[in-house]
């Protein structure tokens, strides 16, 4: 697999993940104020890389959804 490939595919992981996070706030899985679990405990909870995690966690910062703060965590 080439690196455009590469890009692609995490990119799609990306739109996979935050969805699939997304949908958990939006049913009330996971309520407001709550912190999401780090980088990595998420990466292993949906197989994916950290830099997955943090694509996801952009796309979500930027609906409005998450609030990430360096060294405390993203909160909901």
């Amino acid at each position: 697999m080439d690196q455009q490939q590469r890009i692609i595919a995490n990119r799609n992981l990306s739109y996979k993940l935050a969805e699939a996070i997304g949908r958990r706030i939006l049913e009330g899985e996971t309520a407001p104020g709550d912190i999401l679990p780090g980088e990595v405990e998420l990466g292993e909870m949906y197989g994916v890389s950290r830099t997955a995690v943090r694509e996801a966690i952009k796309m979500l910062a930027a609906k409005g959804l998450v609030l990430p703060r360096p060294r405390i965590g993203t909160r909901v």
